[in-house]
């Protein structure tokens, strides 16, 4: 916007460069405008000094000045008068470690058959995905009275799931009804339960929380946590 003010006349040219040099990204706003005088440099950064006249505030500069400083970057100011004024914005290059694959840190895990409920097609569609991606066999349903019935059937067949996921908020039967059944039938199957409501939605019965949208490493730390707890039982 400085920049902008800053032209002669109804016409001008404004320059944007980015790029990094000497472990710093640079940004770089160049104009050919009025430029500044060298006191007015100096002062540029201080707040609600203004050139401006009413029109200013005198807070721009400064509000810029400082963020980079909570940033831990540094600001330049180039200007001649009649020749126009080149701001730079620096900011320091950090290296920073690889973030650790879910799988290297939970290490490996078996295959399950997990039932996985949700009203959201597009939820459905990319949680299977995930777990699919993770090794494990998926069978899906679209609300929580499909699933109850997907559950019940498998298991008269003697085919129980090693594991639900369920959305907690669906209407008619929520993932709750759906927890509740679940148990009733087969006590010991875990039951995963997903909800954008925060963990504090979390039923009591519920053997682990994910928070949707879900993340892979979520759902993969919560998987973890339940066969390792099923592991301790064993023993």
């Amino acid at each position: 916007v400085d920049a902008i003010v800053a032209k002669r006349t109804g016409y001008g040219v404004i320059t944007l460069r980015t790029g990094a040099k000497d472990g710093w990204a640079f940004i770089e706003v160049e104009d050919d405008g009025v430029g500044m005088d060298e006191e007015t440099r100096e002062r540029a950064f201080e707040p609600f000094y203004t050139t401006k006249g009413e029109k200013g505030t005198g807070l721009g500069l400064s509000m810029v000045y400082s963020i980079m400083q909570r940033h831990e970057g540094l600001v330049e100011i180039e200007s001649e008068v009649g020749v126009g004024t080149k701001v730079r914005l620096l900011f320091p290059i950090r290296t920073i470690e690889a973030p650790v694959k879910a799988k290297e840190l939970l290490g490996e895990m078996p295959s399950l058959r997990i039932l996985l409920i949700d009203d959201d097609t597009r939820v459905l569609s990319t949680v299977k995905e995930m777990l699919a991606t993770m090794g494990h066999k998926v069978d899906t349903a679209d609300s929580g009275e499909d699933g109850i019935k997907k559950f019940m059937e498998a298991y008269s067949r003697g085919e129980t799931y090693g594991l639900v996921i369920t959305d907690l908020g669906m209407p008619k039967v929520s993932g709750v009804d759906v927890l509740r059944k679940v148990k009733e039938i087969s006590p010991t199957t875990p039951v995963i339960v997903l909800s954008g409501w925060g963990s504090e939605a979390m039923p009591k019965d519920a053997d682990g929380f994910v928070t949707k949208p879900p993340r892979m490493y979520d759902l993969r730390t919560a998987i973890a946590g339940i066969l390792k707890n099923q592991q301790n039982v064993g023993m």
